[in-house]
This record gives C-alpha cells, sequence and structure tokens, in this order.
C-alpha cells in the first residue's frame, strides 16, 4: 500500500517559528530573513514527508494562520508585505480568534468579501514561502472558508461558495493535482449548503485532479462525495466510527482512491493492532486503490520524541507527528514498530480512594444546597466589593528572571527553598503592585506556573509532562500538552500555599486560580481506554479539594477557568447533549463546595451564542468573558438567555499589542451596564497576561483602574442610575 501524510507541525522541534516570527515582531530581523526562516521551515516539512511517505502537499507553511492565507489568496484581505499581514493578526485591526472545530487550535476569522476577485493569487511574500507544485499543491477549500468565516447578515454560505468557482479555476488552471482540505464536510450542513459544495467540485474537477481530504468527524452523506469527480477522498476512521460503517456497508467507488486516515492526528498514543489491522483488511476489500494516512492534520501534535526523556513504559506507546508518519509507513507494510500492551494495566491500576469516589457519585454531589440569589447575599456581606470591581483574570508577565529561575530549579542549579523564597518575593511584588493600581480584587500572579494545564498536571498523579513537546495554539503561541496515563489523583494540595500567602499580604480579597476539569483534559493527550467521563469526574474532585483548602485558609473568590468547554463538544450538534451533560457536571462537582465562596468561571474566544443554555446549567456565581473584540456581541447573547448573574467585562484585549485607552474601555463598560444593569458588572482583561510586557501591563491596568473611576463620577454627576 502507498502513504499519504499532510498537515506536519510548522512549529519545529525547538519552536524555531516561534523564535523567527517574534524576531520579526521585535524588528530584529527584517523581511527578507523572515523569508528566509520560513522557506527553511517549509523545507524541513518536506525533507521528513520525502524520507518516509509517498505522497504529501505542498505549500503547507503559514506566516501566522492558515485561514488568513487563503483569506489572502481570495481577496477577502489584500496584506501587500509581512507587515501588514501581522497587523490582521495582532494590534487594533487584529481579526478575532476562534477555536477550530474541536481543537485547541485558533484561527483568525476573516470577514467575506462579497463577490470575490475572480482573479486574484497568492499574494508575493506568501509564495516566496510557500511551494507550489503541480504534482500537489495544499489548499483549504471553499466549503470551510466560507463555513467559518464571519458573514454579513443575508449572505449565504451557498452564495459564497458559488462566487468562488471562478477563483479557485483560476487558480488551478497550470496545476495538475490539488491537495483540498474540507473539515466542513463533517459539519451540520444544510442541503443548500452540500449541493452548492458539490456544484463547486463538479466544476473544478473538470480542470485538475483533487484530492478531497475531510477529518475530525464523520462525513454525514458519505456517499455524495463518491459520485465528485474527484481522484482521492480522504476520510477519518480514528473520530469516525460512522464512516467505517458506511464503507462496510455501501463499499467505496472502483475510480477513486481511498485516503484511509487510520492513524490518529490528535493523540499521540500508538495504534492498537488488534483494531487497526482488521480495519485496514476491510477497507482493502472495499476500495481498490488504498493509501493509509493520518486522521487530520499533524500540527496538534509535537514534532518527534527524540529530545525527550520517556518512562519505559510510555517509549514504545507515545508517538509525536514525526513518528506517526513512521507508523503509517510501517503500517502499510503490515507491521507495527511499538508494543501495544493494554494501557490499563489491570490489576496495577489504583483501586482506592479516587476510583472509589467517582463510583459512589450520587445526584446532590452535582448540585449545589444553596442558590445563586440566596448566594449572593452572603458573599456582598463577606466581601464588601464595590459596584463595578475590577480585578484581572490571573497570569501576570512570564518574564526572562522568572524563566530563568525555573530553568535553574529544573537542572538542579538552585534549591528548592531558594526558588520557593524567590516565588514568594514576585508575589509580594504582585500583590503591592495591583494594591498600588487601585484593583479591588487580587491575584497572586502566577509566578510560579508554566502553563494553565502543564503546571497543574505535574502537581498531580497519572500525567507525565514532557520536556519539549510544544503544540502551536495560535499564531507563535505555543504549549506542552501534558500526556494522561493512569487515574487521576491528588497527593498534596497544589496551589494552597502560594495563594494564602498571597492572602496574607493585603486586606483585600484574592483570586485562588484553578484550570478546570474539562480544559485540563481537553489539553492533554487523553488515553485511549480511559472514558472522557471518569477522567473529567477524577479532576473534578481533585479540584474540590483544592477548593476546600482554599476556604480552609480564609480564601473566599476562586475562579476556575474553563476556555476549553466549548471546543471539547462534539462537532455535530446532536451529540452534545451527551457530552454537556457530563462536562457541566464536572466543573458543577468540582465547585460545589461552600455558598460562601464566590466561584468565577473564565471563557475566552468561545461562541456564546452556540452554547448558552449549557453555560446557565454551570452553576458559577461571576462568569468573565472576550469583549474586546467582538463589540459586545457575546453580551448581548447573555441578556437575551435572561441572564442573571454577574459578569466579568473583558475591556482589554490582551492578545494585542498595545495600551488600551481609557475612553475606549469606559465606552465598553457603559453599553454593559446599560444592557445589565451596573450591579451585575465586572471590569476586568480579557484574558490573563503572562504573555504581556510589564510597561504594557501596568499601564493598562491604570487606564482600566482610571476607566472604572471617571464612568461612576460620570454617573454620580448625572444622578442616573443604571437600568438593570
Amino acid at each position: 500500500m502507498k502513504t499519504y501524510a499532510y498537515g506536519y507541525p510548522r512549529l519545529g522541534p525547538n519552536r524555531e517559528f516561534k523564535t523567527a516570527v517574534e524576531k520579526y515582531f521585535s524588528d530584529k530581523i527584517d523581511d527578507k530573513q523572515l523569508t528566509r526562516a520560513l522557506s527553511e521551515r517549509q523545507e524541513h516539512m518536506t525533507s521528513i514527508y520525502a524520507s518516509t511517505i509517498d505522497l504529501y502537499p505542498a505549500g503547507e507553511i503559514s506566516p501566522y494562520d492558515h485561514f488568513l492565507d487563503e483569506a489572502c489568496v481570495l481577496g477577502w484581505v489584500k496584506p501587500k508585505n509581512f507587515h501588514e499581514y501581522y497587523a490582521l493578526t495582532r494590534g487594533e485591526k487584529a481579526f478575532p480568534l476562534k477555536k477550530w472545530f474541536n481543537t485547541n487550535y485558533h484561527y483568525l476569522t476573516v470577514p467575506v468579501k462579497y463577490p470575490s476577485n475572480k482573479k486574484n493569487t497568492l499574494p508575493g511574500f506568501l509564495s516566496d514561502i510557500k511551494e507550489p507544485s503541480k504534482e500537489l499543491t495544499w489548499m483549504l477549500g471553499p466549503l470551510t472558508m466560507s463555513k467559518l468565516a464571519r458573514k454579513k447578515d443575508g449572505l449565504h454560505v451557498e452564495n459564497i461558495i458559488d462566487g468562488l468557482t471562478d477563483l479557485y479555476k483560476f487558480r488551478c488552471k497550470n496545476l495538475k493535482t490539488v491537495h483540498i482540505e474540507e473539515p466542513a464536510f463533517v459539519m451540520d450542513l444544510s442541503e443548500k449548503e452540500r449541493q452548492a459544495s458539490y456544484r463547486f467540485y463538479e466544476k473544478l474537477g473538470k480542470l485538475v485532479d483533487i484530492c478531497l481530504i475531510t477529518y475530525y468527524d464523520d462525513v454525514d452523506h458519505l456517499e455524495c462525495l463518491y459520485d465528485l469527480p474527484v481522484k482521492a477522498i480522504g476520510i477519518d476512521f480514528v473520530h469516525g466510527r460512522e464512516n467505517i460503517k458506511t464503507i462496510g456497508k455501501k463499499g467505496f467507488p472502483s475510480d477513486k482512491i481511498l485516503v484511509a486516515g487510520v492513524v490518529s492526528g490528535k493523540n499521540v498514543f500508538c495504534v492498537n493492532p488488534e483494531r487497526i489491522f482488521p480495519l485496514i483488511d476491510m477497507l482493502r476489500k472495499h476500495s481498490k486503490g488504498l493509501m493509509l494516512s493520518n486522521a487530520g492534520p499533524l500540527y496538534h501534535l509535537p514534532e518527534t520524541t527524540a529530545n525527550e526523556n520517556l518512562p519505559l513504559e510510555l517509549k514504545e506507546r507515545i508517538l509525536f507527528a514525526g513518528e506517526k508518519i513512521a507508523e503509517i509507513a510501517s503500517l502499510a507494510k503490515g507491521e507495527t514498530l511499538y508494543k501495544t500492551k493494554d494501557m490499563r494495566a489491570g490489576k496495577k491500576r489504583r483501586r482506592s480512594n479516587i476510583v472509589y469516589r467517582v463510583n459512589s457519585l450520587t445526584v446532590k454531589d452535582f448540585r449545589k444546597k444553596v442558590s445563586y440569589r440566596k448566594r449572593i447575599l452572603r458573599q456582598k456581606m463577606l466581601l464588601k466589593l464595590p459596584d463595578l470591581p475590577t480585578t484581572t483574570i490571573g497570569s501576570f508577565p512570564q518574564t526572562n528572571e522568572v524563566r530563568a529561575m525555573r530553568s535553574l530549579l529544573r537542572r538542579g542549579d538552585i534549591s528548592r527553598e531558594k526558588y520557593h523564597g524567590y516565588i514568594h518575593g514576585r508575589i509580594r511584588a504582585n500583590i503591592v503592585k495591583q494594591e498600588n493600581l487601585g484593583l479591588d480584587v487580587l491575584v497572586h500572579g502566577e509566578p510560579e506556573r508554566t502553563d494553565m494545564v502543564e503546571y497543574f498536571a505535574g502537581k498531580l498523579e497519572g500525567f507525565f509532562t514532557s520536556e519539549h513537546g510544544w503544540v502551536v495554539s495560535y499564531g507563535t503561541r505555543a504549549w506542552r500538552p501534558p500526556i494522561v496515563t493512569g487515574d487521576i489523583y491528588r497527593a498534596e494540595p497544589m496551589t494552597v500555599d502560594d495563594i494564602s500567602y498571597a492572602q496574607s499580604l493585603t486586606k483585600r480579597p484574592v483570586k485562588g486560580m484553578l484550570t478546570g476539569p474539562i480544559t485540563i483534559m481537553a489539553w492533554s493527550f487523553v488515553r485511549e481506554d480511559l472514558s472522557p467521563e471518569e477522567v473529567a469526574y477524577q479532576l473534578a474532585l481533585t479540584l474540590q479539594d483544592e477548593i476546600r483548602d482554599y476556604e480552609r485558609k480564609g480564601i473566599r473568590i476562586v475562579q476556575v477557568d474553563e476556555p476549553a468547554i466549548r471546543e471539547r463538544a462534539p462537532i455535530k450538534t446532536r451529540e452534545w447533549g451527551r457530552y454537556f451533560d457530563w462536562a457541566v457536571k464536572a466543573f458543577n462537582l468540582a465547585t460545589n463546595t461552600s455558598p460562601d465562596t464566590q466561584i468565577h468561571v473564565h471563557m475566552c474566544y468561545s461562541d456564546f451564542a452556540q452554547i448558552i443554555k449549557f453555560i446557565l446549567k454551570m452553576d458559577f456565581d461571576v462568569i468573565t468573558i472576550e469583549s474586546a473584540r467582538n463589540g459586545l456581541d457575546m453580551l448581548k447573547v447573555f441578556c437575551n438567555a435572561g441572564f442573571y448573574r454577574q459578569i466579568g467585562l473583558g475591556v482589554w484585549d490582551i492578545h494585542s499589542p498595545r495600551v488600551p485607552e481609557v475612553n475606549d474601555m469606559k465606552m465598553l463598560i457603559r453599553k454593559c451596564t446599560e444592557t445589565l444593569g451596573l450591579k451585575h458588572v465586572w471590569v476586568n482583561p480579557d484574558c490573563g497576561l503572562k504573555t504581556r510586557g510589564w510597561k504594557e501591563v501596568n499601564a493598562s491596568l491604570a487606564n482600566m483602574v482610571e476607566a472604572v473611576k471617571q464612568f461612576k463620577m460620570e454617573q454620580n454627576m448625572k444622578g442616573d442610575r443604571c437600568r438593570r
């Protein structure tokens, strides 16, 4: 059998991509040097493919985001150089970020320009780094582009696709074969959207050979793709179990190549031969042309395990992108290079506490005894906060000094006691700074935390954390997903010492900061033999224990971050009910503690309109949301849903390197209070400040506090009260 692969990580084993682009941001290299660095990344990706795989696309590299690149080709945006391109990703003109399907990759939601230029081409600065090839050139398809882009009212997906046909025909006129990714085929599609897509491929397939690639889930009406004039169809057989049934019942057309996604592009565990070889045999029977491939792009994985010090029990089970490609090649030969003993390890599984506690859960464990309306009265008496209380989302800048001290500890060059003293010094400085700025609810600043998930994984049993397993989240932002290796439990308190120390330094309330169970699970690689519900409940119980320890130390506000609760949802909405049932239960289980403890939840860059009915089932007291980039559209969603709890208004877009003006933030505060009422609004940045610099943070927070002060003064002068 032949092999096919795509979506190789651009980040690099040592984050070379991140280094080059951020040097450009700081004017340390120019356009030519950036072009050279990105071209080297593309050459590296190509060399990895060429050494192992039979067929792969050219031109996958992106300077920031593949969706934005395609928008440039379609003429929806027209940057002339890298400077104008990056202005669309960061700064005042930055497009909003949104999660890419059910992954932790973020894409830029570019607005549709309709009708599109029929003869647009790849801008020169992009064509210099990509490798267009007559053999197989990478593209993102019109269904995905039109489905995921921002659209004006009245402009429908089918209209956009019809309008893009001539443009794609122009792009393909000198090409022999194209690799077109259409993950949107696994979404909920209307009949009009499907028919417009079929019309498009009927026309384009007459001009060029097409490898049509789908992934992440099942394709409803998969047999309809059989009739399209395409050379090959890529199908996900890892996450698309109905795809397997369809092939088994209806076969596969003999005039097409089946690009079978049998190796996960979203998880690091090797395939199970007991499952994979019978699947391959079945696919071979139903397809005369079969190529083995990855099920979804590989950029959701780190590049290679070569630099990892993996424990013996993981060495032959954990595969990153480079090793996944080798696995595809070995499967095509009918071989597996890796041992695949049952990861559950039967008798080694913990028989104690955490498993017992999960199995013993009842309905009352997921419900608070005191309602929000009663809790809020008690909390107001205890906390004594002013109207429009100001706070931050948790993290403060991770300076080079902080990272250097962490490296010294990791190498054993300083003692844990010295490091602990240094961290407490940073916490003390953070508390003083916040008091001087005039913030109402303080945070310790998280100087000890590498990442909001990795840090907790390092404190919990049942996880392995890598040294170099970096994965792109958006642009140059990367994180290292931990790996779930067993049952998860807390051997000792994780964050209580640092939070309680911070509270001892001030009379103002300090928030305890925790990452929620769904986000920890979603941003980790989870063993496939463990059910997601069980993992989520194990995590929830460990967090509940942590919150109870906070309460014993006098911490009365706790923020539980759940930015991934929407992202982890199945792509098809018909499957949401079961997922959100246990996801909401996991959050409520984690926060089912004293009614005197005010629970905040933070979510960012979610499509709240789609999930608002599930959010309302989460029993928190305050929700903090991103609203700086989206023009308060999300606020309207909450208002229309009858939301009556408190909202933390994200008035400062921290993903853009600029200091927000007082008047701009004041305008957002005014709109929010006019909608919800003064008593229901908090004011804060829209996300954590880890990636920003102190100079920018100090100025921005000072402006935020000043905006609240001026707004209150103006309201008092008017003698008005914001309506509820």
